[in-house]
């Protein structure tokens, strides 16, 4: 029976020890959806197994109690056996013994750390069931709270998107407000109370009535054209009274932030709101630092902690979590443009994940894709605009990709055929330009390795060297990705030596996630040569300063952010 109830205890001990370190994991590192379930098994395998050994050791206690009260209720037996007497001279006493059943008091530390219950300690016991049933209330706050309790159904909000030196474009929601009215017009700075007026004379104005409805989520485009360069306007709408500033036309300065990778309380703090995102509040000061966010995709998590749905409306729940955040955190009013990577559908998508592909990329466009600059071609997701003679180039790494553990070679893509084409003739339209911004929401470099390293271009290398020469070829290149969780700058030499043909990519993530303690990255040959590593931090983003100097050369500075503060800073010239 002692060795029964030893094996026990270790059970009880072991499952308690597991299920509170997966659950710091969960909550505060790596909220994989493989783990929920771990979890929730080792709870009832703990839980079972306390109640089991506390109940039978209380039964043995209080049984062991009843026998000493009968035991000490009697008088002492004394032998009076005269022999007796004469060999010993003393009355003989016999004492109750404890049964080998009862439990012997079990330490503090054994009951607190190891999540054992003792009979003979039960404020212990009580405090370590509550530590553990706490820890999965915990795990299942962050599973189910956001998504479950706060859909959000009568969400309003306006965020900026593409805006060039000519026009600009929003993305309003108004799901009770009708019709849904916009109004701008030139900022006078003789009046800075614009927005403080009874009447809407010497605004324009545009009329969405009747325009709203569940298919687009009561979202609306409202695209603004005619505009002067370099010149601020206010905007009001019936969720935001704020201004924008349109591009100068012509080369100067200008300042962009890039990152990806957001998730609502992670790590996980059970004091935040549900749906607070701390790497918008980190940056808050750089909003009037720069002119506008490259956001490089995993905008939204739709699979983490777990796939809530396979339809359309899972994954706009998301995307109203998160703008409700930007919404507070001001940064809505920051013109975004936006690429998308694999959780805005599901972890590594490939295109086995098919059935998701069409629900999820309906809902990205309604959020993300209509406020983007036009599409290169009708109905794709890849995007080119260009900023006071800096070109870019926004990648789709998702839509066209071949099986990631296919076989490299002539038969395996990325990008696919016609967008692949798509980017060598803007290469070429491009030549002339002092640099190139390619954005990819994937590493371009092979550095990274690890489980998902195939999921990156070091699984389609065949095609990333056809696209390296076309790099080298017209020179300039600058790639901007994210998805790693990590920082990493790196250079790809140009194989004839010219300096200034070489192609950098810096890439800065996540701007609101986890970081990992494993280290992925390392430079294993010439041709992906690592300037900077920086894997720790859970929040990263890179500010780009582009300027063109009156005596004609252009200079590139990246500055990278790591949890607020600038960590480290790199400058090209062309």
């Amino acid at each position: 029976m002692l060795f029964v109830r030893s094996i026990l205890v270790c059970l009880c001990a072991g499952s308690s020890t597991l299920m509170r370190l997966v659950t710091y994991v969960f909550l505060r590192w790596i909220p994989s959806s493989s783990l929920p379930k771990v979890i929730y098994s080792l709870f009832v395998a703990y839980f079972t197994l306390f109640f089991y050994i506390f109940s039978s050791e209380r039964q043995a206690v209080l049984e062991s109690e009843a026998k000493g009260l009968a035991n000490s209720s009697g008088k002492a037996t004394t032998a009076a056996n005269n022999s007796s007497e004469k060999k010993t001279g003393e009355n003989a006493t016999v004492f109750p013994q404890a049964s080998a059943d009862t439990p012997q008091p079990r330490s503090l530390w054994s009951v607190l750390v190891w999540g054992v219950p003792s009979a003979t300690r039960p404020g212990a016991t009580l405090l370590t069931i509550v530590i553990n049933v706490s820890l999965l209330a915990f795990a299942l706050d962050l599973i189910y709270t956001s998504h479950q309790v706060m859909p959000i159904f009568n969400l309003a909000f306006t965020r900026a998107g593409y805006v060039s030196d000519t026009s600009a474009r929003f993305v309003i929601r108004e799901a009770l407000r009708f019709p849904l009215i916009v109004r701008y017009r030139e900022l006078d700075s003789s009046k800075p109370d614009v927005f403080n007026i009874t009447n809407w004379s010497g605004w324009l104005e545009k009329n969405f009535a009747n325009k709203l409805d569940e298919s687009t989520d009561y979202t609306a485009l409202v695209q603004i054209a005619g505009l002067k360069p370099a010149t601020t306007y206010a905007i009001s709408t019936p969720s935001l009274n704020s201004t924008f500033t349109t591009a100068p036309s012509a080369p100067g300065k200008f300042s962009f932030l890039s990152s990806s990778c957001i998730k609502a309380r992670i790590p996980y703090n059970p004091f935040d709101h549900p749906l607070k995102i701390n790497g918008f509040r980190i940056y808050r000061a750089l909003l009037s630092q720069v002119d506008f966010f490259l956001f490089l995709g995993d905008f939204i998590y739709a699979d983490v902690p777990i796939l809530m749905g396979e339809d359309e409306e899972a994954y706009r729940v998301h995307y109203r979590h998160v703008y409700a955040d930007l919404k507070l955190s001001g940064f809505n009013r920051l013109p975004m443009v936006h690429v998308f990577d694999d959780h805005e559908i599901i972890n590594d998508y490939d295109p086995d994940s098919s059935k998701l592909y069409y629900p999820a990329t309906s809902a990205w466009k309604t959020y993300q894709g209509t406020g983007n600059p036009p599409p290169v071609n009708p109905d794709v997701m890849y995007y080119t605009f260009e900023r006071q003679g800096i070109p870019f180039f926004l990648m789709d790494t998702r839509s066209y990709r071949s099986l990631k553990h296919a076989p490299d070679g002539p038969n395996k893509t990325l990008l696919g055929k016609e967008q692949l084409n798509d980017l060598r003739l803007w290469l070429e339209e491009h030549r002339d330009a002092p640099f190139k911004i390619i954005v990819s929401s994937i590493p371009f470099t092979k550095n990274w390795r690890g489980i998902d390293m195939y999921d990156t271009w070091a699984g389609y290398l065949h095609e990333r060297a056809i696209i390296l020469k076309w790099f080298w070829d017209v020179g300039g290149v600058v790639i901007l990705s994210g998805d790693r969780h990590e920082a990493a700058a790196i250079k790809f030499p140009s194989p004839d030596g010219v300096s200034k043909k070489d192609t950098y990519e810096f890439s800065a993530s996540p701007l609101s996630q986890f970081y990992l303690p494993i280290r992925t990255h390392k430079q294993r040959d010439n041709e992906d040569v690592t300037i900077m590593y920086m894997p720790d931090g859970n929040s990263k983003v890179g500010k780009i300063d582009i300027e063109t100097r009156e005596d004609g050369s252009t200079l590139l500075g990246y500055q990278l952010y790591i949890d607020g503060t600038q960590r480290w800073n790199y400058t090209l010239k062309a």
